[in-house]
């Protein structure tokens, strides 16, 4: 089983996305952000960046879990029905990270702590993210988008080949991993 470990803001949406679409092209603060999320949250996904995700899931059986900040914010069934108001149909969503940062915990934590308790320790797995808030061992399995644009077509072809291409030790640290 491959596990993505997906983030939203900087992947499934960017800065140009939330310009362009969302703010009629004006510049934006985080709070007009926050409160266009309270609004209407499936509209803050970018569907092109969504049948992206879905691509690489279909291409590589892989499975998600939400790591992103948005699973404090909305529930795992309201997440799935964002994906799906934007054109995925039973998104492969089995879970989200525990939230652990109230106690000072970083993302890297999170997901490590998914994995142990979902017994998945040694299954391959992959971070889309665009903030590097993960441990050194956790860097080859991470692929880091840019806040600016999100996740693109461009991208796929790298997921996928970071995927099928990452070899893991015993504790599944990433020992050979495509390069970025």
């Amino acid at each position: 089983m491959n596990i993505i470990f997906l983030d939203f803001d900087g992947v499934l949406n960017s800065d140009s996305y939330h310009k362009h679409e969302i703010f009629g092209g004006r510049d934006f603060t985080v709070s007009d952000q926050l409160l266009a999320l309270r609004r209407d949250p499936e509209k803050m996904l970018d569907p092109k960046a969504v049948r992206c995700l879905k691509d690489i899931c279909d291409a590589s059986k892989s499975r998600v879990v939400i790591s992103s900040s948005w699973r404090v914010w909305f529930t795992t069934p309201r997440i799935i029905n964002m994906f799906e108001s934007n054109g995925w149909k039973n998104p492969p969503i089995i879970g989200a990270t525990p939230n652990l940062y109230p106690e000072g915990k970083s993302r890297g934590d999170e997901i490590n702590s998914w994995l142990k308790e979902n017994n998945k320790e040694h299954v391959r797995y992959i971070i889309l993210d665009d903030v590097n808030n993960f441990h050194p061992y956790q860097k080859g399995q991470l692929f880091l988008t840019d806040i600016e644009t999100g996740l693109t077509s461009e991208h796929i072809q790298s997921v996928l080949q970071m995927i099928s291409n990452n070899e893991y030790d015993d504790d599944c640290n990433a020992i050979v991993a495509n390069p970025l």
